[in-house]
């Protein structure tokens, strides 16, 4: 039979020409050393599998986490109630009192922008013993915020003076710029 198609020869000529793979596992490892017979050459690797995931998180890193999402809440809170007052003289949180206030959402699906505001205002006619129709509003507001809008606890709040049309905006504390 030609040599070309002798299985054997073939199999020899690869395990001569090709590169040898250094396996890394020591089950592997341990496998190939008894075909071998007991072969020092092959490089041992002493690869442990690691004692914790990489992406878990401890308890402590949790606990600031949820410390900092309620606190997240507050600030967010606080720079509508800023906002309202400097600019619309409190007159979308009195609004929205008849409905329980401006309400903020955390979303995790806005990525293309900051935030969206939400506002609706639904309308009842009531007559009334006299034969007048008496309508009333309710007002409903709500901000809808991206998580990623502050996402660590050095993002500060950067007010600025709205009387005189300048910027009001968060930014990281470590980014702060004196105009």
């Amino acid at each position: 039979m030609d040599a070309f198609w002798s299985q054997d020869l073939v199999n020899e000529w690869n395990d001569k020409h090709s590169p040898k793979k250094v396996l890394r596992r020591p089950k592997d490892i341990a496998a190939l050393e008894v075909a071998d017979g007991g072969s020092d050459s092959l490089q041992h690797s002493s690869s442990r599998s690691p004692t914790k995931s990489p992406t878990k998180k401890t308890r402590e890193e949790i606990q600031t986490r949820k410390t900092f999402d309620i606190q997240k809440q507050s600030i967010a809170e606080s720079f509508v109630r800023e906002l309202d007052g400097l600019i619309g003289g409190g007159e979308v949180q009195k609004l929205a009192s008849s409905t329980g206030g401006i309400k903020l959402e955390w979303s995790k699906k806005l990525n293309s922008t900051a935030g969206r505001a939400h506002w609706r205002r639904e309308g009842t006619k009531v007559r009334g013993e006299d034969g007048t129709i008496t309508t009333t509003y309710k007002h409903n507001a709500s901000i809808e915020l991206a998580e990623k809008v502050i996402d660590n606890e050095g993002w500060q709040p950067l007010y600025q003076d709205c009387r005189n049309d300048k910027l009001i905006s968060y930014r990281p504390s470590a980014q702060r710029r004196s105009t």
